[in-house]
């Protein structure tokens, strides 16, 4: 008898890509089982489809901060999202659904909810999310990335796994076309898929300060400060810009210190190669989830925290550490026994077995 599982959460490459990394460990490890994956037309419509799984799309929209009418939208929007998701329930025929967060994954939890689907969930942040409080309680089982997590959870069967992270991201691999000096200090600066226009204006400003011969930066601006920041350049040190590298294992191979923001992805990978980091948390991120997750890191050792209010420290914090090789070898040290490479794996195991 086929087994089928169903995958939910989009929005942002936050909730997307812990999806995918463990929809192909299922599909890798236990090839028998089929996957639905359910989303919106976001990040999500384009991803899935391009990693060869089903995917349907329902309507849904975010209730966090808005205006009473966007509010009553949203419940509207969510409701219509759930009535679909039962339809395809009836379709499908799902023994399992696996959530990962965003507002997508709400209407699909509560159509497994409605028909008694067991449900299992994954959090990314020490701070949960707005869908994993809500639906935490009835959940088969609660996965998370921090331990910290469980604080917030008072209820239902929680595991610490760590977060799923996509397989180009654990490969070490070096990239000759970067054009980096293997004998160089590398410094890593990148602000997510989207890149930070904050950050890289941090970065330009302090770029006098922090350049120096035996120094090489490769710097990520993201795709919307490209353009602009493309023919930056350097008399005192060598700077690759990329929009973004689907290749990121190669960054990570290079990297000797990285300056980034402290997404729950981005912190997965940074320990898997045990890179010390400078972290600047997105100010506005809802429930302030980077920077308690920046904290979580930085009280071990592995990283040191940098608000944004504060970047005008950036050059220093930078020097100070590119100046202490002793002090970066801890801190990686550190960073890599915080590593869960085996997170996906983990993940498809529990919802599987059950």
């Amino acid at each position: 008898m086929t087994r089928r599982i169903i995958i939910t959460g989009g929005g942002t490459g936050g909730h997307v890509y812990p999806a995918l990394s463990v929809a192909e460990k299922i599909r890798a490890d236990y090839p028998g089982i089929e996957i639905l994956y359910i989303g919106t037309k976001g990040l999500e419509s384009r991803v899935i489809p391009e990693h060869g799984f089903r995917f349907e799309m329902i309507d849904s929209a975010g209730l966090r901060r808005q205006t009473i009418t966007r509010t009553i939208t949203g419940i509207f929007r969510a409701g219509m999202g759930a009535a679909r998701s039962i339809r395809i329930f009836k379709t499908f025929k799902p023994d399992a659904v696996f959530g990962t967060g965003g507002y997508v994954a709400g209407p699909v939890l509560l159509a497994a909810f409605l028909t008694g689907v067991p449900y299992f969930l994954h959090e990314q942040n020490v701070r949960p999310g707005f869908v994993t409080r809500l639906f935490s309680s009835g959940a088969a089982k609660v996965m998370v990335s921090f331990e910290a997590t469980k604080k917030y959870l008072r209820k239902g069967d929680i595991k610490v796994t760590g977060l799923p992270v996509r397989a180009e991201a654990l490969e070490r691999k070096k990239d000759e076309s970067l054009g980096l000096e293997k004998e160089k200090n590398t410094l890593l600066v990148l602000g997510g898929s989207q890149g930070s226009r904050c950050l890289n204006s941090a970065v330009l400003s302090a770029l006098d300060r922090i350049a120096g011969p035996d120094r090489q930066m490769l710097w990520l601006t993201g795709p919307n400060d490209y353009k602009e920041l493309s023919k930056t350049t350097s008399a005192k040190m060598k700077i690759v810009l990329k929009p973004y590298l689907d290749n990121i294992g190669a960054a990570y191979t290079a990297a000797d210190l990285a300056v980034c923001r402290s997404g729950a992805g981005t912190l997965s990978e940074l320990a898997i190669f045990g890179i010390p980091a400078i972290l600047v948390p997105f100010a506005a991120a809802a429930y302030n989830h980077q920077m308690e997750n920046a904290h979580e890191i930085a009280k071990t050792g592995a990283a040191r925290v940098l608000e944004e209010k504060n970047l005008d420290r950036l050059a220093e914090e930078i020097n100070d550490l590119l100046s202490k090789p002793d002090s970066r070898k801890k801190m990686s040290q550190t960073f890599l026994k915080l590593a869960r490479p085996d997170a996906a794996r983990d993940i498809a195991g529990e919802i599987v077995n059950v």
